[in-house]
């Protein structure tokens, strides 16, 4: 698969759910004084206004808002909460922007407040821990989000009975906590825990039991524990059909998910009319020009592209950059995400004039948005790298395979297959200026990131088999890119078919190297 189809990240809940909700709290509202009746209002008149901007999208004038409103709230008693709740919208205004480091000082004050009002064992305390917590996970302080979560957990655990749905939802982010830290052992048994007190509590038909087994799945896919997988996501499909019925967006949810794991396995096969029937589910119960629809028709392209259905992979890739462009403002990332998933079938295809220049629109809008350190920010460079690899200009292609695999290490791990694509890549260029000893040791790191990762048998590793064994083949060592020449076509027969096209390349390859050795035998004296 390309660089920009990456895996799903764990996401805590408590980072996610503070936006739009309103704090509720218990305590007896505040007295208001003649004097501070104009102050309240203003500040109320903010709030609301700025809940406004938010389900509008409109963050920054929300943003400006709160901040505002928390100028006023200053003003009030110091416990006052009217300044809890607009410290709390603040922080996740601030956190929606990717402005963690502004928001966990505010969520920090929340929590003293909290602390200082109901005492260190109280509900309102738990809720700010979990959501301090979440902002922590997101800033990758795993140590210190796993204390605040654990934290929480300890008080919900005393003043609520087992299983309580709120103890669950921290249970889980504790669990993703745990993931994103490589903990897989202790995340694996929150997760079992999770699914298993969401069926005491609800009874095994509830759509909330489906949320915890799809990130238990997705866990066990970071461990190439594929069956596991694959059970849990039919099972959390199963019960969505049953609650929704089968045309609703969250059975679409599960489809793209199952999907992505024979994807992921190289079971394109598999993953193809389960996208399209995710497709079909989503126009159906959405329409035909939501952003939703977008993303799978997105997804649905790259599986064509991989399948060799090139045709097919850039109508589908162009179909779904019109419909965000239709529906999204001009610099949103998801724009760039579509362009950057067209510019690399175009790739594919060998168009690079075609590529170049999307991938150029597509940098641009990442880096204003979100700066330069995301891992498709990291992609786009991947794959703007190529072309350049392809023409020759290896001065310039190699700096940006470097910074791609900086960013993708940071962002991800040195573990991730993402990171032996570029690797790979780097390698070719490298070979390229006949480097061939760095080419071939960067080409045996990207093997054995792919096999630990993705399992010996997944296409990837037949491609990096094909790979070395060209890099082998360039050195002269005949007999060992032989063994791997053939290694690569037991894998890509059986996972791919006899018809396709990396298939096709790697016994071209492999006919050329036998070729050239039997041209050596009958020029060599009997």
């Amino acid at each position: 698969m390309g660089l920009y189809q990456l895996h799903r990240r764990f996401k805590p809940i408590g980072a996610l759910a503070f936006l739009l909700v309103l704090l509720q709290v218990a305590a007896k509202p505040a007295t208001l004084q003649a004097p501070s009746v104009a102050s309240h209002q203003n500040w109320e008149r903010l709030v609301t206004e700025a809940q406004q901007d938010v389900q509008a999208g409109r963050l920054p004038a929300a943003e400006k808002k709160l901040s505002e409103a928390l100028q006023l709230a200053k003003s009030f008693p110091p416990d006052d909460r009217r300044r809890v709740k607009t410290l709390r919208q603040l922080a996740g205004v601030y956190h929606s922007e990717g402005k963690d480091a502004l928001a966990w000082p505010l969520l920090q004050e929340e929590l003293t407040i909290n602390q200082r009002t109901y005492g260190p064992a109280d509900l309102h305390v738990a809720a700010s821990l979990d959501a301090l917590a979440g902002v922590f996970s997101s800033l990758g302080n795993y140590s210190e989000a796993e204390t605040l979560y654990r934290k929480a957990l300890g008080i919900k655990e005393q003043l609520l009975t087992p299983n309580h749905p709120s103890i669950v939802r921290t249970v889980e982010s504790l669990a993703a906590v745990e993931a994103e830290a490589g903990k897989y052992s202790e995340a694996e048994q929150l997760y079992q825990q999770a699914i298993q007190s969401e069926i005491q509590f609800f009874g095994p038909l509830h759509p909330g039991i489906a949320v915890p087994m799809d990130d238990l799945a997705a866990l066990e896919m970071e461990q190439a524990k594929y069956d596991s997988a694959e059970s849990l996501y039919e099972k959390a499909l199963k019960i969505r059909e049953q609650v929704y019925g089968p045309s609703h967006p969250r059975v679409a949810n599960s489809l793209e998910n199952l999907a992505e794991l024979y994807v992921t396995e190289g079971h394109y096969g598999k993953a193809e009319p389960l996208l399209e029937k995710a497709l079909a589910v989503r126009q159906k119960s959405l329409g035909d020009n939501q952003p939703e629809v977008g993303t799978t028709l997105g997804r649905l392209a790259l599986l064509y592209a991989d399948e060799g259905k090139y045709s097919q992979a850039e109508a589908t890739a162009r179909q779904a950059l019109g419909l965000r462009q239709k529906v999204l403002p001009a610099d949103d990332p998801a724009i760039a995400e579509s362009l950057n998933n067209l510019a690399f079938i175009y790739t594919k295809m060998g168009r690079d004039a075609k590529a170049e220049p999307l991938y150029r629109q597509s940098l641009e809008i990442m880096e204003k948005q979100n700066g330069k350190d995301t891992p498709l920010f990291a992609a786009t460079l991947n794959n703007l790298g190529l072309i350049y690899a392809r023409q020759g200009k290896d001065d310039q292609a190699q700096p940006l395979f470097e910074e791609a695999l900086k960013i993708l290490r940071a962002a991800l791990g040195p573990g991730r297959p993402e990171v032996a694509t570029t690797l790979t890549n780097l390698a070719e260029s490298f070979a390229h200026v006949h480097q061939d000893a760095r080419a071939e040791q960067l080409l045996r790191q990207a093997l054995r990131i792919d096999v630990a990762a993705l399992g010996s048998q997944h296409p990837a590793v037949a491609t990096d088999y094909h790979n070395l064994a060209n890099s082998y083949a360039k050195e002269g060592k005949d007999a060992q890119a032989k063994a791997l020449y053939k290694q690569a076509l037991a894998i890509q027969e059986k996972a791919l078919g006899p018809q396709h096209e990396d298939m096709a390349a790697t016994l071209r390859d492999y006919a050329a190297l036998q070729k050239k050795d039997s041209s050596t035998q009958l020029k060599s004296p009997h």
